[in-house]
């Protein structure tokens, strides 16, 4: 998925093969020739596959609490003016899902909505995310009448210029089973109703992503009583709604950010599990969960969840004390060039450190 802005700033796109005319050159000069194209074509790869990839956060009011002034949007917005090579979207928590099942907006709306036009302004794609605050019930007649959600949301997003949408529907039960056994019936529809939104958006050029906990079957046997990312019982082979991971490698939605990868870190000491006496350890919990999820869904379709940890602070409150490291830099390369992971997201708001906005960048660009 290439943003806006990357495709402003691309002049020119090399497509079809690279060819070299070899008859005007001596017979001396051709293997220099043929290293040189074979080098460009190396280069233009490279530029192909950065451009490819994706890393936006999602967004929501209270940077600094209760809610943010204007001012304080304004230094939001300056903040990531100053380093927009590191990011290329932002997802604005501003939709839900209303208890009648339509198309409304959440309670974060009138806080964060008026300021998205400066985001877009930047070039940046604009993905709202849409919650399920209607509930089951919402939900149930969401699922008896899905025309009027669609249209009113494809239009709104043709509108308004969005790059497409981000569900985050976490109905769930916990670890047990029968925690789930009241969203069953719903699992296959909902499922086949995300198709039938993205197959709307597509038709406008938009794109459908679905955020899942994203264990996929994966369970965390070091840490019985704390698993990373909830990864264990029912939680770890159930997914929000009680679909599984399958289903949406399956479905024709765009991406899917996996979130139980929240629990690991890119670098830094190990951090303490007191139910079990143990010892986490962050980049090994990213790393596994990621390719747990991603051999499930797929690497076109999969996409990192990450929350703190990106990178390491030893005073969360002083952004002097985050580190971008070697640690850091070879996590990402795990995850990105070993697992194929191309697009991530941050819950929640943009970094409040230059050594996160490194890592953001490193994940775009690589070294």
């Amino acid at each position: 998925m290439i943003s806006r802005r990357q495709e402003e700033r691309t002049c020119a796109r090399v497509r079809g093969q690279l060819t070299v005319q070899m008859l005007p050159f001596p017979v001396s000069q051709r293997p220099k020739m043929i290293r040189f194209v074979m080098g460009l074509g190396l280069l233009v790869a490279a530029g192909e596959a950065a451009r490819s990839r994706s890393l936006m956060y999602w967004v929501v009011d209270g940077y600094e609490q209760p809610h943010d002034t204007p001012a304080v949007w304004a230094k939001r917005i300056a903040n990531v003016k100053a380093h927009l090579d590191n990011v290329t979207g932002v997802s604005p928590c501003i939709f839900s899902i209303t208890a009648a099942g339509g198309f409304g907006v959440s309670s974060n709306y009138k806080y964060v909505d008026p300021y998205v036009p400066q985001y877009a302004g930047l070039g940046l794609d604009i993905v709202p995310l849409i919650d399920a605050a209607g509930g089951i019930g919402g939900l149930r007649n969401l699922l008896k009448n899905q025309a009027p959600f669609i249209n009113a949301a494809v239009a709104l997003a043709v509108k308004q210029n969005y790059s497409g949408y981000n569900f985050d529907n976490e109905l769930r039960g916990s670890s047990t089973d029968a925690s789930w056994a009241y969203l069953k019936d719903y699992a296959e529809p909902w499922v086949a109703f995300l198709s039938k939104f993205a197959d709307a958006l597509h038709g406008k050029g938009k794109t459908l992503s679905v955020d899942l906990a994203g264990c996929c079957g994966w369970v965390d046997t070091a840490h019985p009583l704390g698993p990373a990312g909830h990864c264990a019982g029912a939680f770890s082979t159930h997914e929000f709604v009680a679909t599984t991971c399958a289903m949406y490698k399956a479905s024709r939605v765009d991406i899917v950010y996996g979130m139980s990868t929240y629990s690991g870190k890119l670098n830094g000491p190990g951090y303490p599990d007191p139910k079990d006496n143990k010892t986490y350890d962050g980049p090994e919990i990213i790393e596994t969960i990621a390719n747990a999820t991603q051999t499930a869904i797929g690497a076109d379709k999969y996409a990192l969840g990450f929350k703190g940890g990106w990178p390491y602070c030893s005073n969360g409150t002083e952004p002097d004390t985050c580190i971008f490291d070697g640690t850091a830099r070879a996590t990402i390369d795990h995850v990105r060039d070993v697992l194929g992971v191309k697009h991530a997201s941050q819950w929640v708001n943009e970094p409040r450190s230059q050594a996160a906005w490194d890592a953001y960048g490193y994940f775009l660009h690589g070294p």
